[in-house]
C-alpha cells in the first residue's frame, strides 16, 4: 500500500532537530527552514543548499509540499475549523496546534493527519 502524503512527509522530517526549524520564512539561507522550505530542500536535486530559490514552494503534482499544503488545507476543513494552513500552523498563528516550537506543532499536525487518514 502507498504511504499517503502524510506519513511521508511525516518520515522525511522527522528525523530533523527541532532548533533547525523557523517561522515567518522559508529558510534563513543558512541551515535553517520552515517545514514546506525543508521538505522543498530535501526533495530538491540539492538537500544541503538551504538558499531561498531551493527551500521555496514548488507547486505542481509530483511536488509532495504543494500536495501536502492542499492535504492540509482539506484536512483542517474537515475538522470545521477556521481556514489555516501548514504555513500557519508552522508560524504558531493557529488555536489547533499550540507546542511551543515549529517542530512539535507541524509534527502533531502530520501525525493527526495519518490517524485521520490524510
Amino acid at each position: 500500500m502507498e504511504k499517503s502524503i502524510a506519513q511521508r512527509t511525516y518520515e522525511l522530517l522527522e528525523p530533523l532537530p527541532a532548533n533547525e526549524w523557523i517561522t515567518e520564512d522559508f529558510t534563513d539561507r543558512e541551515h535553517k527552514c520552515c517545514a514546506i522550505g525543508h521538505i522543498s530542500r530535501l526533495k530538491s536535486a540539492d538537500p544541503s543548499n538551504y538558499k531561498k530559490g531551493n527551500c521555496v514552494l514548488r507547486t505542481g503534482a509530483d511536488s509532495l509540499a504543494d500536495n501536502l499544503w492542499d492535504t492540509t488545507k482539506k484536512y483542517i476543513k474537515s475538522q470545521d475549523s477556521l481556514y489555516v494552513d501548514i504555513v500557519d500552523i508552522n508560524d504558531g498563528k493557529s488555536n489547533m496546534y499550540t507546542e511551543p516550537d515549529p517542530k512539535a506543532r507541524v509534527m502533531h499536525l502530520l501525525t493527526d493527519m495519518i490517524n485521520a487518514g490524510y
